[in-house]
């Protein structure tokens, strides 16, 4: 459509640029963020503060659901043995590639992952870094569809978006 451009895919729920431009991988990189609790287990004495506590049902005494976790702390805060702490975790990976279009820079977030707004961010800037290192004028942004945090991230100081609106007509015949 376009020459000297890099191409960003920001669709980081459902990225899938990857699956028509034939990308070649030249970089990538973990994306850290999230936050899940993680317990020492010869601190811990088994007490239940921490199950009582979590309004997630993601920790028990035996065991902590990494994906029900939220990482809000209170079961750090109150575990009286201090037998909790807070760890940050990979929630995605950024990529750069080349396709035979030209440059792409694209993410896959993890599955029950909640930084996308994040990684939205993150192949922005690396397609924003691509452009200036080679000078190409040009970034062509692929966002989500809707209103989310994603969208939002990925429309923040662009100059020009093209809003494609499908309307779906949907009829009930009687019965």
């Amino acid at each position: 459509m376009a020459a000297h451009k890099v191409v960003a895919d920001c669709d980081v729920d459902a990225a899938n640029l990857h699956l028509v431009l034939d990308p070649t991988l030249v970089d990538s990189g973990d994306v850290y963020g999230d936050q899940i609790a993680v317990r020492d287990t010869s601190l811990c004495q088994q007490c239940g503060e921490c199950e009582r506590r979590c309004r997630f049902g993601a920790i028990t005494t035996e065991d902590i659901n990494e994906l029900a976790c939220k990482g809000c702390g209170i079961c750090v805060l109150a575990c009286p043995h201090q037998a909790l702490r807070l760890e940050t975790v990979a929630c995605g990976q950024w990529f750069v590639s080349e396709t035979p279009y030209g440059l792409l820079a694209h993410a896959k977030l993890l599955p029950a992952a909640e930084s996308s707004g994040r990684l939205v961010t993150i192949v922005r800037q690396k397609a924003e870094d691509l452009a200036l290192q080679r000078g190409l004028p040009l970034i062509l942004i692929d966002g989500s569809p809707g209103i989310g945090c994603t969208t939002v991230a990925a429309l923040a100081d662009v100059d020009m978006a093209l809003i494609w609106r499908v309307f779906t007509i949907w009829s009930a015949s009687p019965s």
